[in-house]
């Protein structure tokens, strides 16, 4: 039996001693995953959610085995957990899945009372608290909460590893049961309908290991991420007295000192550090919201990793990963700061509560093992890698630092790398960072911090972003003793006072809060080969540019071939950045002038050429401070002249109507894309859903609806700020605010389904016009 407990909780936001005995008679009724303090989107108190609260559920079951569980996937921090007045006991930990035996103190077909006292309070002594921490914490049950029976003898614990992938797959299976049994364990790997390997062997005891070998199996990898359902379970005379069902992909994968290999192939890694925070509801999301951040890293972003910063996710998340395909480097809780022994022992228990949870996901590669950015503490940290390797020996350890040159104790050397700074060098080696020449080398943070960014920021200031991004995986792709590079970060997220900006967000992501691109991602957006792509890193307003100079711009595409045109005429081809050429597809630069200065204004090549190299030094710097090359050709006044001329007439386009440009995109000489940018007469606003049939399952669902300006070639309108009213029927509520304003040109925002299912009406209000969505639902049984 296997039951969840997520809706018609009771609430209180205060510690209530008396519902340990007794049912909560003024709260308020809530649903799993809950959040017990709702913030704004920006200025948020973040002693608002530092307190204790109470929850309380009370449910029925109707089915006793040997034993009965009830597991909590994650609760915000420190929960004290009773049912029907007996302690079960502290967990100490949000981050981590935590299990109870409760079967002295359930009763069945009678109703039971379980109490969570939940404490959010900054002064816990465990990980990640102690000291300043860069992220909000939030508080609540955010995950999941369930309950189960297992039989007197069961499967406790397994571990499932590739062993070999040369012609067939070898793999072995490890198992520990709950007391010792004689009888039959049975395999069973199954694709579909189809059984591709079903075997039983006899046992004699509590644990033991099994090899296995099979030339129907298929690896999985990022391009094809195979999965299998797996079934293990032990028999007696042909009945089944336990079983554990789970899906497995086989794959073999190692950091080595050239670089990481998945199954035998070398795969440079680029990926982003990813918070599980949303606006409002901080960690309480349940699991489409989970998937959808996932399918955002691999589909959107094309990303083959993401690192899980600075805590394990949702399991619903990491699910996602195995059947997307997308690598995770996995750490456990903490920023910095490392606590007493008690703290100390916290944290191994955090180890150990991450890897028994997923040491048998094929996306996982990696098991941080190391507080974020702490300092060497060597006996710790021993502690931690001995723990791990004796859960998983299938697996190899990092720890994340950003002082180099550190104790190395892990198997993967991984370094926060904040050197670049727009103008030096963008990553440093191996050598450079550490004495040791014998170790893998994986950077798992750069930019972020280092050049924050909002998306409704200075043209400018959103193009370097996106360069800084693209300079430093195009050194990486570049560099031999660099495994990969895992940029800070996917979106924006809450933080303390401490850090951040004023409305104390921190501005670090190519995402917004609410998963909404920023320029940034354009370039990680343009890196593959399946969709035809072309986004422009300028909307070439001159007014947004200091004397009217628009600098260096960006064409981010996969085509092979882009022609450019000026209000219809046209300039030429571009040509890519050649400073870029490790990336899969460099972008391409702008060309304002092409033939023209010769075509359409009768120059001479000597003359067009000076001009092409030299203008933008002589507008940005003035004819008094130019560079030597420039100095020693002693140009003319009136070729000085001209210069300045001819980029007013064709760049900056002062005293001349409004230009518009037009790109063509070519893969294999098949116009394959346009985009216009200029002439913005229009503005109109794109409503979408990520889905608009929900179904409401272990709990409620949710949905994103996203609200942009757009001018009529299609193109986001930055600085619209119009407001909208979202208005929903009794099916649907909105988490967090019914009245919302664009940022930075685009807004979204989540409703959550309540219990009544069929078709919902969404309205969305506009000062000028009204805009109504369908959104289905059903129940898990229904769909």
């Amino acid at each position: 039996m296997h039951k969840s407990i997520n809706f018609d909780w009771q609430f209180k936001p205060s510690f209530d001693a008396d519902a340990i005995f007794h049912k909560v008679q003024d709260g308020e009724r809530v649903d799993i995953p809950h959040t017990h303090k709702i913030l704004p989107i920006q200025y948020a108190n973040e002693k608002a959610y530092q307190f204790k609260s109470t929850y309380q559920k009370i449910f029925t079951i109707d089915e006793l085995d040997a034993y009965v569980f009830i597991d909590f996937e994650g609760v915000a921090h420190e929960a004290d957990v009773y049912l029907n007045g007996h302690h079960l006991g502290t967990h100490k930990g949000g981050y981590t899945k935590f299990t109870y035996d409760i079967t002295k103190y359930v009763y069945k077909d009678l109703e039971n009372l379980l109490t969570v006292f939940v404490d959010a309070r900054s002064n816990l002594n465990f990980p990640p608290f102690g000291h300043v921490i860069d992220y909000l914490t939030f508080g609540g049950i955010y995950r999941e909460v369930s309950i189960y029976t297992k039989p007197k003898v069961h499967i406790k614990d397994y571990l499932i590893s590739t062993k070999d992938i040369d012609k067939v797959i070898a793999f072995k299976l490890e198992y520990q049961l709950s007391e010792p049994f004689l009888g039959d364990f049975r395999i069973n790997v199954t694709d579909g309908d189809k059984v591709l390997l079903n075997e039983t062997i006899k046992v004699n005891g509590s644990s033991q290991a099994h090899s296995y070998i099979s030339n129907q199996l298929k690896l999985w990898s990022i391009e094809y991420p195979k999965l299998y359902r797996i079934t293990i379970s032990i028999e007696n005379e042909k009945m089944i007295c336990d079983q554990v069902s789970f899906t497995y992909g086989f794959r073999m994968a190692e950091f080595k000192l050239d670089g990481f290999y998945l199954n035998g192939k070398r795969i440079k890694l680029v990926g982003l550090n990813r918070h599980q925070d949303y606006p409002y509801v901080g960690y309480a999301m349940p699991k489409h919201a989970q998937i959808k951040d996932a399918e955002i890293l691999k589909h959107d972003l094309n990303l083959n990793i993401v690192r899980t910063s600075h805590y394990p996710p949702s399991k619903h998340f990491i699910d996602a990963c195995d059947k997307l395909g997308l690598l995770v480097f996995e750490e456990i809780p903490g920023w910095q700061y490392i606590g007493d022994e008690t703290w100390k022992m916290n944290a191994l228990e955090h180890v150990k509560e991450m890897i028994l949870r997923d040491k048998n996901r094929p996306s996982v590669v990696l098991w941080g093992v190391r507080i974020n950015e702490s300092g060497d503490d060597d006996d710790f940290y021993s502690k931690t890698n001995r723990l791990a390797k004796k859960l998983d020996d299938t697996r190899q350890t990092a720890g994340v630092r950003f002082i180099t040159h550190s104790s190395i104790l892990e198997d993967v050397y991984t370094l926060n790398d904040f050197i670049h700074e727009g103008h030096n060098i963008p990553l440093r080696a191996l050598k450079d960072v550490t004495h040791r020449k014998d170790i893998p080398y994986l950077v798992t943070e750069h930019t972020g911090h280092m050049f924050p960014t909002k998306s409704f920021d200075h043209e400018l200031r959103r193009y370097e972003h996106a360069k800084r991004h693209m300079v430093i995986t195009n050194h990486m792709l570049g560099s031999m003793d660099i495994s990969g590079s895992i940029g800070w970060c996917m979106h924006d997220y809450y933080t303390h006072i401490d850090f951040g900006s004023g409305d104390k967000i921190c501005y670090h992501g190519v995402l917004d809060m609410f998963r909404n691109e920023k320029p940034a991602a354009y370039f990680y957006q343009s890196q593959q080969a399946h969709t035809p792509y072309l986004e422009v890193s300028s909307n070439f307003n001159i007014g947004d540019h200091n004397k009217g100079y628009i600098e260096d711009v960006y064409i981010f595409s996969n085509c092979d071939q882009i022609k450019v045109y000026r209000n219809d005429l046209y300039i030429g081809d571009l040509e890519k950045d050649d400073t870029l050429s490790h990336l899969a597809f460099p972008p391409y630069k702008m060309d304002w002038f092409g033939d023209l200065l010769i075509k359409q204004e009768n120059l001479d090549e000597k003359t067009n050429d000076f001009i092409k190299l030299y203008y933008r030094d002589l507008v940005s710097k003035g004819k008094d401070h130019l560079k030597e090359s420039m100095k020693n050709l002693n140009p003319s006044d009136e070729l000085l002249k001209k210069t300045y001329d001819m980029y007013g007439k064709y760049v900056a386009n002062w005293g001349s109507k409004s230009v518009f440009y037009t790109f063509k995109g070519f893969i294999d000489g098949v116009h394959v894309i346009t985009k216009t940018k200029g002439n913005d007469y229009q503005i109109d606003f794109k409503i979408s859903l990520d889905r608009d049939k929900l179904v409401i399952e272990d709990t409620y669902d949710v949905t994103r609806i996203t609200i942009e300006a757009l001018n009529e070639h299609n193109h986001r309108l930055t600085y619209a700020h119009d407001a909208f009213e979202i208005i929903t029927d009794d099916k649907l509520e909105v988490i967090g605010d019914c009245f919302v304003s664009l940022i930075g040109g685009i807004r979204s925002f989540w409703v959550k389904t309540k219990k009544t299912t069929g078709q919902s009406t969404l309205i969305i209000k506009h000062s000028e016009k009204i805009y109504q969505l369908s959104i289905h639902i059903t129940k898990e049984h229904e769909s």
